[in-house]
């Protein structure tokens, strides 16, 4: 009678970095400029961001000084380039890119002086355009605020765990690191928080954009990013929060909103294990069988016992596959095919691939378990990432 045993091997962690892009980042300037009428031009910027299909709403500012030199920051990502005026436009040259876009190539535009709209066009890795398109009103350091009833809260970290944020019941999950280090309370933002904007008719939310980037292998990969998350709350009012972490750490802390139209950065940390949830890596069993997620698929380096014999017969080598079709669930699950092998009357006879394979991830990161149904039933194999 047929004996089939597992080989299950995981495979590569679909990427996922969000991007929240609203209130942006001050550029890294030695000596950050000490207020917007120091630029040629300066405007908090409204807009919408248009990449691979869809569109969502953005929220930052641009400057230009007086040689040029030009700026648009948004949360998770900033622009930097040239502009050149003429009597209607500013032409805008993109010359410099970080967080979601990177990789984003080739960026011109325009603001159109009398309207004070921006519009830039750029082409993303895999080819498909990228627009950012919106408006760019002065920024007021007067104008009524205090009418104003709410005020925002942005958090964000630079952890390698995802955080759920809890305030008066309301729970927003998933929020990745962010790129800019120490986020938003970094040196970088202290003119950015200056910024006062009408929130009263905003959601409290994660803001999430997909974005692509080339991976290692020079093949574009598509990312969701969600790196800060925003309350709009009633002004000058005394909160408490709780963090939930996905190394099952908890943290909580209190703060009092600023008044109206102001904001407020926290900017949260995790003092548990790391959270490295990536798949691209080596893996191996305690019994000697080990593999090499890339992408996709994950493929053999290293064989036990059991599988040397299905080497030695030939049904395989170093190099071979043992799982493919990996697809992402969440951030620690993943969906696959993997490969087992059959035995009859204890000699190699055939191997297969099983279906309906998973594999979960340790909350430290460091373990995954493959399993899948075989014609004999269930079966599962233990991994741990080759450090």
């Amino acid at each position: 009678m047929k004996k089939p045993s597992i080989n299950l091997i995981l495979a590569s962690r679909a990427m996922i970095i969000a991007c929240s892009i609203f209130l942006g980042s001050c550029s890294k300037d030695e000596t950050p400029p000490a207020s917007f009428s120091d630029f040629e031009f300066s405007g908090i910027f409204n807009g919408s961001l248009y990449s691979m299909g869809s569109s969502s709403p953005i929220e930052g500012y641009v400057t230009i000084d007086a040689s040029g030199a030009t700026t648009l920051d948004l949360l998770s990502g900033r622009m930097k380039g040239t502009a050149l005026k003429t009597s209607t436009n500013y032409n805008i040259a993109i010359t410099e890119v970080t967080g979601i876009f990177k990789n984003v190539t080739n960026i011109t535009g325009t603001i159109e002086i009398a309207t004070r709209t921006l519009y830039l066009s750029g082409t993303n890795a895999d080819g498909s355009q990228v627009t950012v398109g919106g408006t760019t009103p002065e920024v007021l350091t007067t104008g009524g605020w205090e009418n104003l009833s709410k005020s925002a809260v942005y958090f964000t970290h630079n952890e390698s765990c995802k955080a759920s944020i809890t305030i008066n019941g309301v729970t927003f999950s998933g929020l990745d690191n962010h790129y800019e280090s120490g986020g938003l309370c970094s040196p970088t933002y202290a003119l950015c928080n200056t910024i006062r904007s009408n929130h009263d008719n905003k959601q409290s939310k994660i803001f999430c954009h997909d974005v692509t980037l080339l991976g290692l292998n020079g093949q574009p990969i598509t990312f969701t990013d969600c790196n800060t998350v925003a309350y709009y709350l009633n002004k000058n009012t005394a909160y408490n929060y709780t963090v939930n972490w996905e190394n099952g750490q908890t943290s909580s802390g209190s703060f009092t909103s600023p008044s109206g139209g102001g904001q407020l950065p926290i900017c949260i940390s995790n003092n548990g294990p790391e959270c490295n949830y990536s798949l691209d890596d080596k893996w191996i069993t305690s019994s000697g069988t080990g593999i090499r997620i890339s992408g996709t698929t994950g493929v053999y380096f290293s064989f036990n016992n059991s599988w040397q014999d299905f080497v030695n017969a030939g049904f395989l080598s170093a190099g071979s596959l043992s799982l493919k079709n990996i697809s992402q669930v969440n951030s620690r699950e993943w969906n696959c095919h993997a490969l087992y092998n059959i035995r009859m009357d204890g000699a190699p006879d055939s191997i297969n691939w099983a279906t309906d394979g998973t594999i979960v991830m340790s909350a430290d990161g460091n373990t995954i378990t493959v399993s899948a149904t075989l014609n004999t039933g269930y079966a599962s194999a233990i991994y741990t990432r080759v450090l």
